[in-house]
């Protein structure tokens, strides 16, 4: 029966959950919002997706949308269970139990591997390997940590992947096919929205939610100086009174207050990892040609780039289509499955026993 099984990667994201298989190039990566709405009187999850998602913010009566993975971390059990389930069935549409691997930050506690691995168990894996997101990434954004100077025994430029997702940063030095040091915090996309609405309502006495805050972030948001020169109206609830009220906001304030002191978050676990590294690898990360590579859905933040690189000296590229680096990398990792071994990887406690 394994002979029909189908390997399946997942990234199991804050913001989205996406599923690739194995040698199907036919098929497009699954993806949905890591959405979940459930019957508060039941308990149980009606659905899950982009379905779940419209509505946040609106739910109706008797029903709650959560997201059931935050910073990196199965948050609620069962939620994250019925999206995996339906993320596999929609993924291989078979009846075979598929192997699964799943991503998983590199700051990832003991408790928490095990909590991904028996999620995985039960939405119907034969077996649950657990790989670094930020060695996926770093796959995804057409980093080789493989092939024949690694035969010859030469040893590969180090690289810096900075993964900046919807919960948290993944800082990595990858070289030789391995996450040689690294470091995570829980600075995303959803912290970015989550202050910018406390932003509004300190500042403006106005309440909006976070998916309008989000939306001002895709289509506006910037750490540019250019951004001073505009402003973005929002409409939200006036504390007061509690009528609709429009506001125009400076997206100077914006930056100054919310985004730059995130990004400045960002780039004192860049500088962290940077100075554990060992002098040949930081040597490697200076070259030109290497630097830093940003992958992630905040890879999009306009200016993030160029802010990230003055403040730490080096060269930073986005890679292309930096939000599915994971998944991407997800497809090449699933051929690495046979020498891999399942279960706890125990990753934060590996690092330490080598003395990284």
């Amino acid at each position: 029966m394994s002979l029909f099984a189908r390997d399946v990667g997942i990234d199991l994201g804050t913001s989205y959950i996406r599923a690739v298989v194995k040698n199907d190039d036919k098929k497009a990566p699954v993806s949905e919002p890591s959405v979940a709405l459930i019957n508060i009187e039941t308990g149980q999850v009606d659905s899950f997706g982009f379905s779940a998602e419209r509505a946040l913010g609106r739910t109706p009566s008797g029903k709650v949308a959560i997201r059931p993975i935050k910073s990196g971390a199965i948050s609620d059990y069962e939620a994250t269970e019925y999206m995996l389930k339906e993320i596999v069935r929609t993924a291989t549409s078979g009846i075979f139990r598929p192997r699964i691997a799943i991503a998983v930050p590199p700051s990832i506690t003991d408790v928490e591997e095990r909590a991904v691995v028996d999620v995985g168990l039960a939405a119907g894996a034969s077996k649950v390997y657990l790989i670094e997101s930020a060695l996926a990434a770093a796959i995804g954004a057409g980093i080789e940590v493989s092939g024949k100077e690694k035969a010859r025994n030469k040893r590969r430029p180090g690289r810096m992947v900075v993964d900046i997702g919807g919960g948290t940063t993944d800082v990595a030095i990858i070289t030789d096919n391995e996450v040689q040091l690294s470091e995570s915090i829980p600075v995303g996309g959803a912290l970015f929205d989550e202050e910018f609405v406390k932003y509004i309502k300190k500042e403006k006495l106005l309440t909006i939610g976070d998916t309008l805050a989000e939306a001002i972030k895709k289509s506006n948001g910037t750490v540019s100086e250019k951004g001073d020169q505009f402003s973005v109206e929002i409409t939200g609830r006036e504390l007061t009174s509690a009528r609709p009220k429009t506001e125009n906001v400076s997206m100077r304030d914006i930056i100054q207050h919310v985004y730059k002191p995130l990004c400045e978050r960002v780039i004192d676990v860049i500088r962290s990892v940077n100075e554990k590294t060992t002098a040949a690898l930081a040597s490697d990360i200076a070259q030109r040609g290497n630097g830093i590579i940003l992958t992630g859905g905040m890879a999009h933040l306009h200016g993030l780039d160029e802010y990230i690189s003055s403040k730490m000296n080096l060269e930073v590229t986005v890679a292309d289509n930096p939000e599915r680096c994971v998944i991407n990398g997800m497809k090449f990792l699933l051929t690495t499955l046979d020498n891999r071994r399942d279960g706890v990887r125990n990753f934060t406690r590996t690092r330490l026993i080598r003395g990284y």
